[in-house]
């Protein structure tokens, strides 16, 4: 069986509008949202992958995001890196 078929499909949260927000736990959905905003400012992520309990049932107001980047340049720091981490340019 597929694992896709597998996934839970959550109600997507009003204001939410990523594609295949329904994947994404609604505790997480407008956190999501706002990374993958980042994400499109950035010219060098050339694919962000969103895995663990943040599209799972067991996720909940505490949990963190997991994810996975890919780079195009892989020694450049993400646009998004000082802003989310705090640090100084």
């Amino acid at each position: 069986m597929n694992n896709v078929q597998n996934m839970w499909d959550y109600p997507v949260i009003e204001g939410v509008s990523f594609a295949n927000a329904n994947r994404v736990h609604p505790f997480m959905q407008h956190r999501v949202e706002k990374l993958i905003q980042e994400f499109y400012k950035d010219r060098n992520i050339r694919r962000p992958v969103l895995f663990g309990s943040s599209l799972e049932f067991r996720c909940s107001s505490a949990s963190d995001i997991d994810l996975y980047v890919e780079k195009f340049d892989p020694e450049e720091k993400p646009a998004y890196y000082y802003i989310m981490f705090k640090k100084k340019v």
